[in-house]
């Protein structure tokens, strides 16, 4: 069997950095959170390289549990079921503009599904070892967004065997 968490809409932060400086952000994480995003996108930066590190503590304190440090300014760090706890995304300026350089940081919290869900999921009833399947996706969400889901996978004896993020640029 198959479960659908989401699509949940980014939470975007505008903000503008300088050369070497490194900006945090902190976000909630509740118990049971199946996926922690966070993601830069170069086409909203007017850096030449942006980095990014992931903190399990607000404002870039705690253990450092994820980085992505790619040589232009599209990033992302992906925790999956993160602890409960406050996490911080902390943005640094590798290669940026003398000025300052503007950028969007967005962020995901999926959860446990609550409700209807605008993912959809659905996995044939039986399937064989060895042997492939079709998982068949579908959603509706607003256009002008980037969204985030999980789908995670059960065998016959509702343990948990895998799960697949679920990225829609509805942009």
């Amino acid at each position: 069997s198959a479960t659908a968490s989401g699509l949940v809409p980014a939470t975007v932060t505008s903000s503008t950095i300088t050369e070497d400086a490194k900006q945090c952000f902190d976000v909630s994480v509740a118990a049971g959170t199946q996926l922690l995003r966070f993601q830069t996108f170069a086409a909203e930066t007017l850096a030449s390289d942006l980095d990014m590190e992931v903190y399990a503590g607000p404002g870039g304190t705690g253990t450092l549990v994820g980085s992505s440090g790619s040589g232009t300014s599209s990033e992302v760090v992906t925790l999956a079921s993160p602890p409960a706890g406050t996490y911080s995304a902390c943005v640094i300026g590798f290669d940026v503009p003398a000025g300052g350089a503007s950028y969007k940081l967005s962020s995901w919290v999926v959860g446990t599904p609550v409700g209807v869900q605008s993912l959809k999921v659905a996995v044939p009833s039986v399937v064989y070892e060895g042997a492939s399947a079709s998982v068949g996706l579908g959603w509706s969400v607003t256009a002008g967004q980037r969204y985030l889901g999980n789908v995670r996978f059960f065998d016959g004896n509702s343990a948990l065997i895998g799960a697949t993020a679920v990225f829609v640029d509805n942009k």
